[in-house]
């Protein structure tokens, strides 16, 4: 067989009853997580452009599926998967793959929500489908990445290049597909694979998540009706793997399916604390924790010195941000606000089009980022997302902190508390806060849901009018 007819095969046997009571609780509270995400960009620029250009373009199709967060606008299963992706990735606060170097729920969550509704399937059948998209990640990514992100260093956006195969799961399990149909599936998927890490910074990074969950139901369904694609397209010459790396590592997926260990108990999968890039994070976390333990100020700072491993210096492309998105992917913005604020950063932090804090783009000057070898060992990526600070104050004390494990990561994981209180802060951008409170127990119950559609409804009924 060929390596997808095996992954379809595995595929097929991820059933909620045979998977460990921890990952499937694991997953339902990620579920929970990147339905807030999708709420929190509903009706932010980028996800208010697709919905126009789908209303415009395919609005005459079948209206099966919501757009969530619009107040409960109907379009095609496609249409509303691809916006919802965008609205799911557009505050980059959805959760980290290790092994992916990613971004997996919002590849899959927003598949699997238009489907589910589309086909009238229960909470359990949404939270089975959603794991299961997961799983197929992580090992895809097994093959494709290694422990040193082999895919991702060459400039590849794994969340839809590797993303795009958990989708296909999902929707595969959704749709009742065959494992011949998955396999062809799968191989049509290798086909549409796409996603540069040039576009960070922009809107398109969170179209790469849009692309990845619609490409998923298109190829599932195509699949289904008895399109074909080669079975081999990942090994074979002129297949994927040579395309993009020629690196391919089929033992390690098909050790991963041989333990059926779950991604999200290892190596667990990282929520985000911050709406920001995730190598931002050990950053903010370094500049917080000294600021807790020297209890200097902004004022006090003479200059910060942030050393970075390749990944990190790779993704933090924009040392002199000027727009709230190239924010999300510069170490001096995330350092800066944390210094100027003196309080962890929210949605609020990154808001707007400009960045317009003269304190904030003043402070960012006292801020450089270096490259530092030996974090990874002369390797792209350490296996963890560790950066070193050095702060050197007016009185000419000299601060250093290392932060291997930030604050969200499964080493270092956020507090049940927390986890509500993010979600929270995001349905609260996109839903009146005094009608979503049905929303958090709906979740906590998932699996006990007859359909989705109920939860579906009650997002709806509690969401904001849009401006348009």
């Amino acid at each position: 067989m060929s390596i997808l007819e095996k992954v379809a095969d595995y595929t097929l046997t991820l059933q909620l009853e045979k998977m460990k009571s921890e990952a499937v609780e694991t997953g339902r509270s990620f579920f929970m997580d990147t339905l807030g995400c999708i709420i929190a960009g509903a009706q932010q620029k980028p996800s208010l452009l697709a919905l126009d250009f789908c209303e415009k373009m395919y609005g005459d199709g079948r209206k099966v599926a919501t757009v969530i967060g619009s107040g409960g606008v109907k379009l095609s299963t496609c249409s509303a998967s691809f916006i919802n992706g965008v609205s799911s990735h557009f505050h980059d606060y959805d959760d980290m793959l290790p092994t992916l170097s990613g971004h997996p729920s919002a590849a899959v969550l927003p598949c699997v929500l238009a489907l589910c509704e589309e086909l009238n399937k229960s909470g359990k059948d949404a939270l089975e489908a959603y794991i299961a998209g997961v799983e197929i990640i992580d090992i895809m990514s097994r093959g494709l990445n290694s422990k040193t992100l082999v895919h991702y260093s060459k400039g590849w956006h794994s969340t839809q290049t590797i993303g795009i195969f958990g989708a296909v799961a999902a929707a595969a399990i959704l749709l009742g597909l065959t494992k011949k149909e998955l396999t062809i599936a799968f191989s049509m998927a290798a086909s549409e694979s796409s996603g540069l890490q040039g576009n960070f910074g922009t809107m398109t990074k969170a179209f790469h998540a849009g692309r990845a969950g619609e490409k998923g139901i298109l190829v599932a369904k195509l699949a289904q009706s008895g399109f074909t694609a080669n079975p081999h397209i990942m090994e074979m010459e002129g297949g994927f793997v040579n395309a993009t790396t020629g690196f391919f590592d089929t033992p390690a997926m098909l050790e991963r399916m041989q333990t059926r260990e779950s991604a999200f108990i290892d190596p667990g999968v990282t929520m985000k604390p911050y709406p920001c890039c995730k190598c931002t994070h050990n950053v903010i976390d370094d500049i917080w924790n000294l600021m807790n333990k020297y209890k200097f100020k902004n004022e006090d700072v003479e200059k910060v010195l942030v050393k970075a491993q390749p990944l990190t210096a790779a993704c933090l492309k924009y040392p002199e941000a000027k727009t709230m998105l190239e924010g999300k992917f510069s170490a001096q913005y995330g350092v800066a606000l944390v210094l100027v604020n003196e309080k962890l950063p929210g949605i609020p932090h990154f808001e707007g089009t400009d960045i317009t804090d003269h304190r904030v783009l003043e402070t960012m000057k006292k801020v450089t980022m270096v490259l530092d070898d030996s974090i990874a060992g002369g390797e792209f990526f350490a296996g963890n997302w560790e950066t070193r600070m050095e702060v050197t104050l007016k009185d000419g004390r000299e601060l250093k902190e290392s932060v291997v494990y930030a604050r969200g990561e499964a080493q270092n994981p956020m507090t049940q508390e927390e986890v509500l209180d993010k979600f929270k802060e995001c349905v609260n951008v996109s839903l009146f806060p005094e009608k979503s409170e049905p929303v958090i127990g709906l979740l906590q119950n998932l699996a006990k849901l007859s359909s989705i559609r109920e939860l579906i409804d009650v997002v709806e009924r509690a969401a904001r009018p849009i401006a348009r």
